[in-house]
């Protein structure tokens, strides 16, 4: 398969869906449009106006990098509200949705700074579990 040359917002949204996989349908994410944020925030990292801008190779594996780290930050973002309980014998594990959004968000923002591409995040991003009053351990 050759490497793109060029990309428009349906193609980079096409791409970013690729690079979350079935998470897209998960969260419905299915549309272009759902990718709206995600490609904008892109654009901002690499401070270009326009995807058109974006035509030779070294410029290509740059845009790669920030919208796979961008798409995660947004499914990081969107399932920030997972949670894990457990009561009655019975364990109910969503977060491992969030926890696997934020490690692959880790490795696609090391990625971008080893291509010299700045705006990830400056120091981890750590979850603590919550216990209430009156929980057992």
């Amino acid at each position: 398969m050759p490497v793109p040359t060029s990309y428009d917002e349906s193609t980079l949204a096409a791409y970013m869906r690729t690079v979350i996989g079935p998470l897209a349908d998960v969260l419905g994410w299915t549309e272009t449009a759902a990718y709206a944020e995600p490609i904008a925030e892109t654009l901002l990292a690499l401070a270009i106006a326009d995807l058109a801008d974006v035509t030779d190779r070294r410029d290509i594996q740059r845009l790669r990098a920030v919208a796979r780290r961008e798409v995660w930050r947004a499914v990081a973002g969107a399932t920030a509200g997972n949670y894990r309980f457990s009561t009655d014998q019975q364990s109910f594990d969503r977060q491992q949705v969030y926890e696997h959004a934020q490690a692959e968000y880790q490795r696609a923002a090391r990625e971008c700074q080893a291509l010299g591409i700045g705006g990830g995040v400056a120091g981890a991003i750590t979850t603590i579990p919550v216990r209430y009053a009156g929980e057992c351990v």
